[in-house]
Order: structure tokens, then sequence, then C-alpha cells
């Protein structure tokens, strides 16, 4: 088969030809059709990112198709089109017990430590595969397999989205995106979207919310005029950085919600912690998503028949793997989602 590797010690990808791996017993052996790019393949390819092998295939948001199954497996078929869950969690730690495989304790991370989806072939625990929705194409699929999950995630089972909240998005890039798009299905939810890009912001109008740049409005005044001077009741951080987490901690109103999903080196200061207390406030972190949050997401989504095919930016084939790191690379915020298609029914 081909597939891309990033090799310890060298930066960028290089696409070659190699074995295709075998489908031992509990394991299912998936051709993957779609595969997403995101920032941390970047890290990878620059080396900012450690790997623990002499060479590894990237891509960690993979759909595919089902092409054999090893002995003992039973949750699917040859032929079953599938979601492929963003780590290999082990199944047996107290986190995994709990159904947070998102925070196992010793998971194997695609890319780092195991061969990822950047590959015409990848072979997995059926533990970590997902059936997937018949409305969706593969490279929505794909994004289901981690951008999608984890604003579903952030939103409903960290934030605890209802129907009337006021909620505020900052950041506007494809998790921003596609948490606007899965709040649409909450009643009478009103949506307020921060971001510095103005695509960024022209995206997030024509999905219907209220669109914020700080560096030219006052956040403050513009959410206590929607607010009546309250606050919003949910604000989810998808950047990860000091300045607009204390700023998204700012705009709650008494007793809101800050959910912390954007990741980073920086320490925002929260102030007194009479007035953190005194507050209500919570700030509540959210990484990745459990497999109850998939399952869940699934049939939310084919309950509000909800479309994602607008979130992908661009298509490259396999070969065209390096480019596309490379381009997500230099990109600012008119790239929602780059989708890598090994292989092609």
């Amino acid at each position: 088969m081909r597939a891309a590797f990033l090799y310890q010690g060298r930066k960028g990808l290089t696409v070659e030809t190699v074995e295709t791996p075998s489908c031992g017993s509990g394991e299912v052996l998936i051709e993957v059709r779609a595969c997403g790019v995101c920032g941390t393949d970047v890290h990878l390819s620059e080396g900012h990112i450690p790997i623990s092998l002499p060479k590894v295939i990237p891509g960690h948001e993979i759909s595919g198709v089902v092409k054999q199954v090893g002995a003992g497996v039973s949750t699917v078929s040859a032929g079953d089109a599938v979601i492929i869950f963003p780590q290999i969690f082990c199944g047996e730690c107290y986190a995994c017990k709990a159904g947070s495989e998102e925070l196992c304790v010793k998971p194997l991370i695609y890319g780092m430590n195991v061969h990822g989806g950047f590959a015409e072939f990848i072979s997995v625990p059926e533990r970590v595969v997902m059936k997937a929705p018949a409305q969706l194409d593969f490279s929505e699929r794909a994004l289901f397999a981690e951008s999608v999950g984890v604003a579903y995630h952030a939103l409903f089972a960290r934030g605890e989205v209802k129907p009337k909240e006021r909620v505020l998005i900052v950041g506007v890039g494809g998790l921003g995106t596609n948490a606007i798009k899965l709040l649409k299905g909450v009643p009478e939810v009103e949506v307020i979207a921060m971001d510095t890009s103005q695509e960024a912001l022209d995206r997030a109008t024509k999905l219907g919310a209220h669109a914020v740049d700080p560096t030219k409005q006052d956040p403050k005044a513009i959410i206590g005029e929607l607010t009546g001077g309250a606050g919003v009741d949910l604000a989810v951080e998808f950047v990860g950085r000091a300045e607009t987490v204390k700023s998204a901690f700012r705009l709650l109103k008494k007793g809101g919600r800050l959910v912390l999903v954007g990741v980073g080196q920086e320490r925002p200061d929260f102030g007194p912690i009479i007035a953190m207390a005194s507050s209500g406030k919570s700030i509540i972190p959210s990484f990745g998503y459990s497999k109850k949050s998939a399952q869940e997401l699934l049939k939310y989504v084919s309950d509000q028949k909800i479309s994602f095919s607008d979130s992908i930016s661009k298509v490259f084939s396999l070969e065209e793997a390096p480019e596309a790191v490379e381009q997500l690379k230099i990109s600012s915020g008119s790239a929602v989602r780059f989708i890598v298609q090994p292989t092609r029914s």
C-alpha cells in the first residue's frame, strides 16, 4: 500500500510503498477513504511534537470501509462504512471503565506511537471502530472522527447547553464553525461568535451568529446589549490563549459556564479567588470526546439533518498529503478543514 510517513529528526512527510497491515484477532482492517488534516499534524511534521517510533504514519481523523475483520469481531462486517475513534484507548483503566475514553491513562496516539490514517489501509482494535451515518460522505465522516466530535462533547457533555441559552463561541476555525452548526439543533439558542479574522466572522454571520471582532469592537458592550447586561450562559473557548480565555470568563453571567477546548502553554489569570468564588462561574476543561458522546452525536446529526460538507475547504490525494500539511501550516482563517483521500470508490 501507499502511505505518508513522518521520520524522527526530519521535517515534512514522505510518501512510500509499504506492506498492507495484517488483521489480527479482535482487529478490523479498514480501507481509508478520508482522513482530516489538523494542526496536530502540522506540529508533528515540524518536529514540535515528538514521535516515539523511527517513522510513523500520521492522521487521526479517519473514515473508511471495513475490508476484513479478525476473529471475534462482532460489531462490524466487511463492507461497512465506519469512523475510527481519534485515539486507541485501552478499555481497561479507570477512565475507560467510567465511560471517559478520551481521558484514557495509557492511550496509543495516531502519528506518535502508532500508525494513523494517511495510508490506504489501517488496522485497529474493534473497540475504536464505529459505524458511520449513511447520509454523510466519507469526507464528512472524517470530520466526525475528531473536529465535530470534539465540538459536540464540549457543548453537550461538558457544557450541558440548554434551550434558550446565550452561547459565546470564541474562535471560529474548524471546531468553532462546527460548534455553531451543532447549536442549530438546540431550540432558541442565541449564538455570539468572537474572532479576529474577518473571513471567520463572515462564516459565523452566514450561520446566523452575532459576530464580534474584539480588536475593533467592545465585546462586553455588545454582549451586554444582547443579554440585558447579564452576560452569556455558556462560553466555549477554542483558541487556547490566555487573553481569549480570560475574555470569555469575563463575558459570562453570574453562574455561567466556561468550557476550555483550545490548548496552549499560556497561563490565564482569573483574578482574586474571592471574586471567582462569588461569581459562581464554572471553568470546565474538555478534551476529545467519549464513545458515548460519539454515539449521541451520530444520532443527533441524523435527527437534525445537519450538513458539514461546506466545512471542508480542500481535498487532497494521498500523494499530495505532504502538500496538504504545508498548506495548512501557512493558512489562516480561510482553512476550515483539509481532507486527504487515500483511496476512492
